[in-house]
C-alpha cells in the first residue's frame, strides 16, 4: 500500500496539471475495480507512470485552455461575422 500511495504522490508532484482522477482512470483503462488486487493496482499504476515520464509533456498547455475558452465564447461582437 505504500507503494502506491508513493507512486500516486510522485504522479501528482511531476506531472501537477493532470488530476488524481485522471492518472487513476487511465493506469487502470477498463481493469475491474472491485477484483482489482493490491500488487496488480500497483503494477498498473507503475506501468502508467512509466508510460507518462517517457512521453515529453508540453508545458504549452494554456494554449489549449485559450483554444478551449475562445471555443466557448460564442458571442458576436459584430452583425458581418455571420455572413
Amino acid at each position: 500500500m505504500q507503494k502506491i500511495v508513493k507512486i500516486i504522490n510522485q504522479l501528482t508532484v511531476n506531472h501537477p496539471k493532470i488530476n488524481l482522477g485522471k492518472h487513476i482512470d487511465t493506469a487502470l483503462d477498463g481493469e475491474d475495480i472491485w477484483s482489482l488486487s493490491n500488487e496488480k493496482f500497483y503494477s498498473l499504476l507503475r506501468n502508467y507512470q512509466a508510460k507518462l515520464d517517457a512521453v515529453e509533456l508540453s508545458n504549452d498547455d494554456w494554449e489549449m485552455d485559450k483554444i478551449l475558452k475562445d471555443g466557448m465564447d460564442l458571442s458576436l461582437e459584430d452583425h458581418d461575422e455571420l455572413y
